[in-house]
């Protein structure tokens, strides 16, 4: 049985630190019964879920113009990372407050929306959008907040100095016949992006844009499973395996993990898999990581070493 080390210097440039090349110092011949196996891997779970490749950064929501009109509609774009749906929700109540779309209020009896998590003063920052998850249900929750009724004088409530580009007004309730309606933002969730398969949200707009209930709220649940992390377990593949009843027959395993963000994935195969290498000379071969969906993956931290095992026949 050979033993081969591939580590960070096998690397091949412009992979994003996911295919290996490793060169055998002359060309081997592999007759028929020759097999190879993944023995131990070490590597970092260092592939984020949120990412330009993924196409998943990106939904919006619903406004109100300078007039107090739900005329404007505002791109949220969420940067490259690794988040859990409430690393998502802590981004967004950041992007709001720093777009001066939140409230203030002088008595926590007037709070209205959200403040996430941050016991009211005066200066507490209120926001009317927020994402959570809900276990019970094994889905994503969105909840919209009613804003407080636009007043003239003797406001409950204190809108910030407008910012550039995203200056409103506090909107007005509406009344029909003898019903009070209160003004709610709305979620878009867009057919361009992926942004729906991490909430688990079909595209389209979520909200009525007014309830009847002065301090209530409105909430959506995902119409399917969420997929927080795209790339939920991974998958080997090495140029030299015929795994013929395998699509591609290049695979030759897959490990799932269980580490947080940064953390060290160990795999350590007591029971090897062998799987037939194709017949033929080689001066080279590949391993490869692909996440489930046989797509691409992106490792940010190139520090893993994988040992792979050789049989041949006149072992």
């Amino acid at each position: 049985m050979k033993v081969l080390v591939l580590n960070k210097n096998n690397i091949i440039d412009g992979t994003n630190n996911s295919k290996y090349r490793y060169k055998f110092t002359s060309t081997v011949n592999f007759k028929k019964g020759s097999k190879i196996a993944l023995s131990k891997l070490n590597m970092y779970f260092s592939w984020e879920n949120i990412t330009s490749t993924f196409n998943n950064q990106t939904f919006s929501y619903t406004w109100w113009d300078t007039s107090g009109a739900q005329t404007k509609t505002y791109s949220l774009t969420i940067p490259q990372g690794y988040y859990s749906i409430d690393d998502i929700n802590d981004w967004m109540y950041s992007e709001l407050v720093n777009r001066g779309h939140f409230l203030t209020y002088s008595a926590q009896a007037n709070a209205k929306g959200t403040s996430n998590g941050t016991a009211w003063s005066a200066s507490t920052k209120y926001v009317f959008i927020e994402l959570m998850e809900n276990p019970t249900y094994y889905s994503c929750q969105f909840r919209l907040y009613a804003l407080p009724a636009y007043v003239a004088t003797g406001a409950t409530y204190t809108k910030p100095a407008d910012v550039t580009g995203y200056a409103w007004r506090v909107p007005s309730s509406t009344v029909v016949g003898v019903t009070t309606y209160y003004p709610v933002p709305k979620i878009v969730i867009s057919s361009t992006n992926n942004f729906d398969d991490i909430v688990g949200f079909n595209s389209g707009t979520y909200g009525d844009g007014q309830i009847t209930t002065s301090n209530g709220f409105q909430d959506f649940l995902s119409n399917y499973t969420p997929t927080i992390d795209p790339t939920g377990s991974v998958l080997v593949t090495c140029s030299l395996a015929n795994n013929m009843y395998a699509s591609p027959r290049e695979l030759i395993d897959s490990f799932t993990y269980t580490v947080d963000y940064g953390g060290m994935i160990s795999v350590e195969n007591n029971n090897l898999n062998w799987i037939e290498i194709a017949e033929g000379s080689y001066s080279e071969f590949h391993i490869e990581f692909k996440n489930q969906n046989f797509g691409q993956m992106v490792i940010k931290d190139p520090n893993s070493i994988i040992l792979m095992v050789i049989e041949e026949p006149n072992e």
